[in-house]
């Protein structure tokens, strides 16, 4: 989702500082990044799980504060506070496995771990995956996510096959034409498209038996758990673009 994608980006740069490593990185941009195998993506998951549910540790106090101090913030604010706690763990945890705070860095681990969640007939990765993602969701929302809540890919497909139609429809552009007037900020912009984008995916979110808030909770965390299909990344990409091109937002 945009949301996912703005916190990456965020974190990879608040990582590299925390670090002291973007000298480093600059320097040295044919880094070689580490290969993991099955078992290597399985201790970074039991790994990660741990650090997202330590108290003490800076994401679980993050957590808290998005259900408390946040309460009262717009729903996709809180979400994406949510989303940028979530990656600053994972990029801090995927530096311990030798991968660097960049892009490089979290496309190679990115890649490496869609890659042996697929191999992985066990399915412990994907549901290690899926545990993470309902932690998030439970200490930064109250929300627990049942085995009926959870959207097969096929229905993802349906989901964000309608999303980008919705995306993509003359209202919403009227809505973006009036909502960009006077903004010039790309940051700006994207939040302000995040803000109007929460409606209709909490409406598309109920026609799958999501509702209300959590519904909207829930369809977030699907779709980043189905986010390799190649269905599902052409009709977010589609939507996303679309909106992004209305908007006047520089694409990268």
């Amino acid at each position: 989702t945009m949301a996912v994608r703005i916190s990456l980006r965020t974190v990879c740069q608040r990582t590299q500082r925390r670090l002291s490593l973007t000298r480093v990185v600059q320097a040295d941009s044919q880094h070689q990044q580490p290969q993991m195998d099955i078992s290597t993506a399985q201790t970074f998951v039991n790994t990660h799980n741990q650090l997202l549910r330590e108290p003490h540790m800076a994401y679980a106090r993050s957590f808290k504060a998005i259900k408390t101090d946040l309460a009262l913030q717009p729903l996709s604010e809180r979400w994406q506070a949510a989303v940028q706690a979530f990656m600053t763990s994972q990029v801090n945890t995927m530096v311990h496995f030798g991968f660097t705070p960049d892009q490089a860095g979290l496309e190679a681990f990115s890649q490496q771990l869609q890659g042996l969640r697929n191999a992985d007939t066990s399915r412990s990765l994907s549901l290690g995956i899926q545990s993470a993602w309902e932690t998030v969701l439970s200490e930064a929302f109250g929300v627990t996510v049942e085995e009926s809540d959870l959207l097969s890919v096929e229905q993802a497909r349906e989901l964000t096959s309608t999303l980008a139609q919705r995306m993509q429809s003359e209202e919403f552009n009227s809505q973006i034409d009036a909502a960009m007037a006077g903004i010039t900020d790309d940051s700006e912009k994207q939040k302000a498209l995040i803000t109007m984008l929460t409606p209709i995916q909490q409406d598309v979110a109920s026609s799958f038996g999501l509702t209300g808030d959590e519904g909207y909770l829930k369809m977030q965390m699907a779709l980043i758990l189905h986010a390799d299909d190649d269905s599902i990344k052409y009709n977010t990409m589609a939507g996303t673009f679309a909106m992004l091109r209305r908007a006047g937002v520089k694409l990268q």
